[in-house]
């Protein structure tokens, strides 16, 4: 499984800011990474079978490992990727990859408390 998602294959994305020119999806995958990297985030590409939020530091324990004790971060960023949909319509499989624009939807929380919005 490849930790750029639906990046990878765009050849060029042409509205993100901070890049006027337009940017290739793998390079800009990988300037996230380093950025990240550079200010000591460490990121671990495996998968996390079990996390406990319940008190900070948060634990988490990796596949394979959940009987041992767990790891503990302060901060948390879960990236489970996302995948294209295909509605297998005609022509699809001729066009995919080759300009034919797909979309994903995202769904992103909004912090949330009781009844009102922060």
């Amino acid at each position: 499984m490849s930790p750029y998602t639906d990046a990878v294959p765009v050849p060029l994305v042409e509205n993100y800011p901070g890049f006027p020119d337009g940017v290739r999806g793998p390079e800009m995958m990988d300037k996230f990474r380093a950025q990240s990297l550079e200010f000591g985030t460490k990121i671990i590409t495996e998968t996390i079978s079990r996390i406990d939020l319940s008190q900070q530091s948060f634990r988490y324990w990796r596949e394979g490992e959940e009987e041992q004790e767990p790891e503990t971060c302060d901060a948390l960023i879960t990236a489970t990727g996302s995948s294209t949909k295909h509605l297998n319509l005609p022509g699809e499989g001729t066009y995919w990859q080759s300009g034919a624009p797909h979309a994903q939807f995202v769904m992103v929380p909004y912090p949330y408390s009781g009844t009102s919005r922060l």
